[in-house]
């Protein structure tokens, strides 16, 4: 169970990084749909 918990967290690490390097596009993307 304990390598299960720590395999999730390297997922949710992976993936807090990818948004992270693509906060621009993000942003951007959101403040469209927000403005439109």
């Amino acid at each position: 169970m304990e390598s299960l918990a720590i395999t999730k967290l390297d997922h949710v690490a992976m993936a807090v990084w990818k948004i992270d390097e693509h906060l621009p596009f993000l942003t951007e993307l959101f403040g469209m749909k927000v403005v439109g």
